[in-house]
């Protein structure tokens, strides 16, 4: 396997923060893991545990 593990891409969007969850996949492509909305308060476990909360970043 070849490239970054994971990434995430940050929009700003209308109403706050968008963010795009992406893990590389078989055949090196990326898959979306998920989108965290600007008030979407969320635990995700990958690549590692931790709380998001985009509802308190700048806006």
């Amino acid at each position: 396997m070849k490239g970054i593990p994971h990434y995430w891409r940050v929009e700003r969007g209308d109403f706050g923060p968008i963010i795009y969850r992406y893990r590389l996949g078989e055949g090196d492509h990326y898959e979306l893991l998920g989108t965290i909305g600007p008030d979407d308060a969320v635990t995700v476990d990958e690549p590692w545990t931790m709380r998001l909360d985009p509802s308190a970043w700048p806006r």
